[in-house]
């Protein structure tokens, strides 16, 4: 087990991630959105710890175990409850337990505009079903697979062109846009925001060009 934990500063945005991927799209996020506000990220990875000393130097509240251990849904709970996280985001595919979506706001996101390809491997059966858009959308987690209230959801158009590389990249995009959209909606409360404040948005257009994809 891997754990290093910072002084926070007082008034500043706390959240909570649970990951067992590199995580790629909420370090982006959190990196753009710290650019303009405070961000303490409390990240409870599964099976990743090999990215434990990429996400200290970015400052994350860093907690791993190994999916082997059952009670890791147990665990979670528990330390996110001592440091007073109240909303988390998914990047996992596991299926997380009670434990969790009855203790917290749990957000996922899932790579399709559902209610179309809930389920695993959502990106790659649509990109194999040829179909005409690519998208993600950020819901509540509960106990229905994928099936909890819709938040936003982003699209965009599939070029006949696209290979599934691009379709990866596209789908990445999305998915720090839509970060950037729960981190807001922690931040201020009220409604889930439909799009990103002004400043937010000049650096994440500044950033699509960056990575290549305009």
């Amino acid at each position: 087990m891997y754990l290093r934990l910072f002084n926070i500063k007082e008034g500043n945005v706390r959240v909570g991630v649970f990951c067992d991927s590199k995580a790629s799209a909420v370090k982006a996020a959190v990196s753009l959105y710290r650019q303009v506000k405070s961000v303490s990220v409390f990240f409870f990875g599964i099976n990743n710890a090999e990215i434990g000393p990429e996400l200290d130097e970015l400052g994350f509240e860093c907690k791993f175990h190994s999916s082997a251990d059952g009670d890791f849904n147990n665990k979670c709970k528990v330390w996110f409850q001592e440091n007073e996280i109240t909303s988390v985001i998914l990047f996992t595919e596991k299926i997380i337990s009670e434990a969790l979506y009855d203790s917290f706001e749990v957000y996922n996101i899932h790579p399709s505009k559902l209610p179309s390809y809930k389920g695993l491997n959502a990106l790659k059966r649509a990109y194999d079903d040829n179909c005409c858009v690519i998208a993600a959308t950020i819901h509540r987690v509960n106990h229905d697979v994928d099936g909890g209230d819709i938040k936003a959801q982003i699209t965009h158009e599939a070029n006949l062109q696209f290979n599934y590389s691009m379709w990866e990249r596209v789908s990445f995009i999305q998915k720090v846009y839509l970060t950037l959209l729960w981190l807001a909606y922690v931040e201020k409360g009220g409604d889930f925001p439909s799009e990103l404040e002004l400043d937010i948005n000049v650096l994440f257009e500044r950033f699509v060009k960056e990575i290549g994809y305009d």
